[in-house]
């Protein structure tokens, strides 16, 4: 059944259009900045930043730079279709996993030649039980595809193996108990032979400029400044 288009977005760093205007850098490596000393000149006037080179209506804005909020809008024409069911099927390849090789250990040493196919192999299983478990999980966390499409499992998930002659494939269905022993498990073996993860915590910081451009559209909310556009 035909249906219709919606599109918006509230930018989840709450950057405001009025934030702006962002400029060009001079240097290339920095792409955009919000300050009018460190941008290029053309003219006499700092040249605001665009990524299609202007005349797409969003030069010098932080949508510009993939930031900003979208107002919602419905588009008739391009609404797609409802659909009363839908196959999802995950691939995991062997022979794709087989081609990975691990030269160095995580530490950045090599890996002796006597131990590179044992390394090579702990490797590679721990990432086709990371693969396994990612789809386990899935399942439990749902399949949310974007603003209305969300599908709901009907059946219970079922693994396949397919073999080399192409005959009929075997089957097995796994738990997430299941799924998170064999991960942990394969990752102590590659761990063991110098190829593990690190599972410590990431801490991403944003660039001062983008903390700047943040700074300043929660001022101008805090003021009462809301905006209605991108």
């Amino acid at each position: 059944m035909p249906g219709v288009k919606t599109a918006s977005r509230i930018d989840p760093t709450g950057i405001q259009t009025k934030a702006g205007p962002v400029f060009k850098h001079k240097d290339p490596n920095q792409e955009w900045t919000v300050d009018p000393k460190e941008a290029e000149i053309a003219k006499g006037k700092p040249v605001e930043f665009s990524r299609s080179g202007g005349g797409d209506g969003k030069k010098g804005s932080p949508s510009a730079i993939n930031h900003g909020n979208i107002p919602p809008s419905i588009d008739a024409e391009s609404g797609g279709v409802t659909m009363s069911h839908a196959v999802q099927t995950t691939v995991l390849s062997l022979a794709g996993l087989r081609r990975l090789r691990f030269q160095t250990t995580c530490a950045g040493e090599r890996v002796p030649a006597e131990k590179r196919d044992a390394a090579e192999t702990a490797a590679r299983t721990a990432l086709a039980a990371l693969a396994i478990a990612a789809i386990i999980y899935q399942r439990e966390n749902d399949y949310d595809l974007r603003s209305r499409s969300l599908l709901v499992a009907k059946a219970q998930l079922e693994l396949e193996v397919v073999g080399r002659d192409g005959g009929e494939p075997r089957r097995f269905s796994v738990s997430k108990s299941e799924a998170s022993a064999l991960l942990k498990a394969a990752e102590q073996r590659a761990r063991r032979l110098g190829l593990g993860w690190d599972t410590k915590p990431i801490t991403l910081t944003p660039a001062p400029k983008l903390a700047g451009l943040i700074r300043k559209s929660r001022e101008l909310a805090s003021s009462g400044e809301v905006e209605g556009e991108s």
